[in-house]
Order: structure tokens, then sequence, then C-alpha cells
């Protein structure tokens, strides 16, 4: 947007007044305007006060952010000698001007009649045109289709290059949260909980960003819908916390309460190393779902192949978080593996 500092007129049709305003240079002339900034009175005399006020501090401003001041308006110092004179000056200028105006109209009227005259001799004998030749057409490129890269050939042991999960001493932050977006005009934001209770949200202490870069003192204010309304320190406005939006938060895993038995952190599980009941090696923990009919476990495969095994204790009979490695049934891997590598194939 090109920002112009130029005179907006006002008064009566005979007593003019102006108003120096900052608008933008689509704007109509005497139309919307962002602030003004001061005013011009040509009626006034040279030496009063008022003839032309400014806002010097505010114009200033404007100059520093890229507002151009217009050239078109100028203030005039002097006054018109008399509402007569005024008269009589824009009578005969706009005189002057409609006669500049019709002339010059009237000459080039004539002399485009002058052009569509034809002369006699190009009425007995026509002009004759030749006809452009044909441009060539561009002949078509052919291009060369790059050779298929060779597949890379699997190792012996796949599932011995997969990466395998830390121990859970070395792991640091755990997800508890994530800001859906902001609630009302004083800062306040709402977060879609990942605890059982929504309100353990702020049971942990200060929560920090996924890096613990920043850091915020968590207040709850209510609930609405799903998610808590909550207040984070330094957050003042509603700009601030539309900035938040999609922000997970995070508290240290040493914060959070033992689990029970048979019961574990999502955090705790992604990642760990999966053997089936054999011994073999059968990929890692990819994530853990929930679709309304129990807990599922989802494998990744030495192959990179997805598979979904029920989270029981037949399905999983053993996990091992010390040692970093999950135990899965055999049997329920190969059912599981089946249809998957059937899909495949079709």
């Amino acid at each position: 947007m090109s920002l112009r500092i130029r005179l907006a007129r006002g008064g009566a049709k005979k007593r003019p007044f102006y108003r120096i305003v900052v608008a933008d240079s689509r704007m109509p002339r005497d139309g919307r305007f962002i602030e003004r900034v001061g005013s011009y009175n040509p009626m006034l005399p040279k030496d009063h006060p008022d003839r032309v006020v400014l806002k010097e501090e505010r114009v200033r401003h404007w100059l520093g952010v890229g507002a151009l001041p217009s050239t078109a308006y100028r203030v005039s110092s002097a006054p018109p000698a008399s509402p007569a004179g005024a008269r009589r000056r824009f009578r005969r200028k706009n005189t002057c001007r409609a006669r500049r105006r019709w002339s010059a109209a009237a000459s080039a009227k004539r002399n485009k009649r002058r052009l569509r005259r034809p002369s006699p001799k190009s009425r007995l004998k026509p002009k004759l045109r030749l006809k452009p030749e044909p441009r060539p057409k561009p002949k078509l490129r052919l291009k060369l289709k790059p050779e298929p890269r060779p597949k890379p050939r699997m190792k012996a042991d796949p599932a011995a290059s997969l990466p395998v999960r830390p121990v859970m001493s070395e792991r640091k932050m755990v997800c508890i949260g994530a800001v859906a977006g902001a609630h009302g005009v004083r800062g306040n934001v709402r977060i879609k909980p990942f605890t059982d209770a929504p309100e353990d949200v702020a049971a942990y202490g200060p929560v920090t960003d996924a890096g613990g870069a920043r850091a915020f003192e968590l207040s709850l204010v209510g609930e609405s819908g799903g998610t808590v309304i909550a207040r984070l320190s330094g957050i003042a406005d509603r700009d601030a916390a539309e900035a938040l939006k999609g922000l997970r938060l995070h508290v240290p895993r040493e914060r959070l309460p033992a689990p029970g038995e048979d019961e574990f952190y999502h955090a705790d599980l992604l990642g760990l190393r999966v053997v089936d009941s054999e011994g073999r090696a059968a990929g890692t923990v990819h994530a853990l779902h929930d679709f309304g009919a129990g807990d599922l476990i989802e494998i990744r495969r030495p192959s990179r192949r997805l598979v979904l095994l029920p989270f029981t204790r037949t399905a999983v009979p053993h996990i091992d978080l010390a040692a970093g490695e999950v135990t899965v049934d055999a049997v329920h891997l190969a059912e599981a593996e089946a249809p998957a590598a059937a899909e495949d194939d079709r």
C-alpha cells in the first residue's frame, strides 16, 4: 500500500478549507483517509497562527514508515485578493482551457477525415498486398526417459538396521496437550488435553515447547467442548494467543506419576524394538491407537509394512522398558500380516 500526505478539500464553494491527511494513494482525492495530521485555511492572512496547523510528531511518524508528501497539491501562501477577483481569474482560466481543448479536438477530427478520404489514384488502382509466408512449425523435441535406478538389495537381517528407541531414562519430554486456538480477547487459549482428566494439564507445573526454548506458567480458567480454557504466562492479548495455535505443550518425564500395573505411557512405548515369541526381530513400535473397540499397537515391520495388533496380554505378553524391548505373539503377528500381504499382491 502506497501512502501519501496530501490535502483533502472541505468548506463552502467560495470559502475553501483543507485538511492535511494521510491516505492511500488509490483512494479519491477528497475521499477516505487514514489519519488527519493538520489543516490549511487559505482564507486566513499569512501571519495568522491557524493558517497552517501541523501535528509534527505524527507527520514524522508517517514519513518514517514510508509515507510520501504529494507533489500534485501544494499549499499556497498567498490568499486570493478578493472573491470577485478570484471569480474573474477562475472564469478566464476555464474559458482559455475550454478553447484550447475545443481547438485541439477539432484539428484532430479534421486530420482524421483527411486520412479517411481516399485519393483518385487509389480508387482506380488498388494496392496489392502480399501475404506473409507461413512460419515453419517448430520441431518436436524428444525427451529421453531416465533409466530406472536399481532397487537396493535387502540385507540378511534387515531388523538390525532399524533405529532402536533409547531406554526410558534417556527420554526427557512428554506431550500433555496442544493449543487449539485463542479464546476471547484477553489472551486466554483453548488447549486440547492428552491426559485422562482434562484438568490434569495444569497439574505438572510449567510447560514448554518441544525444544524447551519457551516456558509458560499454565493456569486453568474453565472447560469448553472437550477442551480446557487456560491462561499462559506472557500472553496478554488475542494476537499473541493466536500465534500459539498448534503449539504442543511438554513437561519433563520425571514429573509424571509412576503408571500402575499393566499401564504404560505412550511416550515410553513409541520406538521400542519388537521381537516375536520365538526371538526373531519383528520391527519397532510405530504408534498406539484406540478406535473404540480397544487399544491397538501399530508395528513397523522390517519390510516397512505397518501391522496392527490388539494391545492385550495374549498378543503382547511381555514389555521390558529397561531393555527397550516389546515381545509379541508370533501367531498373532502372522495372522495380522497375512491380510496386508494379500492386499500387496493385488
